[in-house]
């Protein structure tokens, strides 16, 4: 599951370096600090 969410999370990031999803950034951020919180 965690490989699974690493590749989830690596694609926002990808998505989230668009100039039209800035607002993704903010979710992409809170993810990677929810899954690290439980590392």
């Amino acid at each position: 599951m965690m490989d699974k969410s690493l590749d989830v999370v690596a694609r926002l990031i990808k998505l989230a370096g668009l100039p039209l999803t800035k607002p993704l950034r903010k979710i992409v951020i809170e993810l990677v600090d929810t899954v690290t919180e439980d590392v």
